[in-house]
Order: structure tokens, then sequence, then C-alpha cells
């Protein structure tokens, strides 16, 4: 007796499923933008201190603009990236193939992302507060 065939099709994705992958990306290149404008502050002040090398580069070859332009560069290629690897992690939740583990670790990615941005929007505050 043959075995029945089942037949797969695909599941029509809900309209909010499409947006969340958004989230962090945003939050990342909000926070980016007042990092530089913040940093941007502090190199006119005469305050900043950078410890990163590349950056140090920057400032001392281009100024504020090399300083722009490079933190502009890096925040939008690392959110490109985050965005791709996010619709990777979509595309396969919807295929079926993500695991829990895989899931777990995208969240757990995601939620250390918004909270190190989040801190440095603190630190920024707190540093033009004091």
């Amino acid at each position: 007796m043959p075995s029945p065939v089942t037949l797969v099709l695909p599941v029509a994705e809900p309209r909010a499923g499409k947006n969340w992958i958004w989230i962090c990306p945003l939050v990342m290149l909000i926070v980016g933008m007042i990092d530089t404008a913040c940093t941007l502050a502090a190199l006119k002040t005469g305050v900043l201190v950078e410890l990163n090398p590349i950056m140090a580069l920057m400032i001392d070859k281009g100024g504020p603009l090399g300083l722009a332009l490079y933190r502009s560069a890096v925040t939008l290629l690392g959110c490109g990236l985050l965005l791709w690897a996010l619709r990777m992690y979509r595309d396969s939740r919807i295929n079926g193939s993500s695991s829990p583990r895989t899931r777990g670790l995208v969240w757990i990615g995601q939620t250390i992302l918004v909270a190190a941005h989040l801190g440095l929007a603190a630190w920024w505050t707190a540093w033009f507060i004091v």
C-alpha cells in the first residue's frame, strides 16, 4: 500500500513578522548617530581621548569630517550585516529549518547589541550632564 504524499505549501508570513527585523538595526543606527554627534562635540571641546587606533588615525588625517565619515561607514556596515543576518534567520524560520538554540542566540545577540548601544547613549548623557 503506497504511503500518502504530504504536500507542503509556503505559508504567508504575517505583516508584523516582516517588520521586527528592523528594530535592532534601527536602534543601532540612531544611537550610532548620537554617538557620532557626541564624539564630534568632545573633539571640538578638546577633551576627546580616542583609544581606537583606527579612529585616532582618521581624526589625525581627516579631522571632524574623517571621524564622521569613518563612524558613519562602520555603523552602516554593522547595521547592514545585522539586517542581512536577521533576514537569513527569518527565512530559515519560515522554511522550518531553524533550531530553538539558534533562535535563542539571535535574540540574546540582539539584546546585547541594543543594551550596549543604550549603555553608550547613557554614558554620553552622563558625560554631558557632568
